[in-house]
């Protein structure tokens, strides 16, 4: 009987003990991030999007041949490719990127 206890004593601290770290995980952090596309018909324009903190460098490949809402058209409009994507309060390195933002609205 005692080992019977111990083992579910045991069980039952394993399962809490994953159940915590599950949950952890889930907790990461959404940042706001920009990216310059060119859609399809060759207009380029700032997007943003809501990503997780260790996703910022995968949105380029997700980002591409989906279609988003911008701000030249109350249509959806189809990303042909990204040229280059930053955290929404980090600069663009690319020099059309940054002259584009500042005309783009938020």
């Amino acid at each position: 009987m005692n080992k019977y206890l111990k083992c579910l004593l045991m069980g039952a601290l394993l399962t809490t003990t994953h159940m915590t770290s599950a949950a952890n995980k889930h907790e990461t952090n959404k940042i706001k991030a920009k990216c310059y596309v060119e859609l399809y018909g060759g207009q380029n324009t700032i997007v943003y999007q809501m990503v997780k903190e260790n996703n910022i460098l995968k949105l380029a490949k997700v980002l591409a041949n989906r279609s988003v809402m911008t701000t030249l058209s109350n249509k959806k409009q189809k990303i042909f490719k990204v040229v280059e994507c930053q955290e929404a309060n980090s600069p663009f390195g690319n020099t059309q990127a940054a002259a584009k933002e500042k005309i783009t609205p938020r």
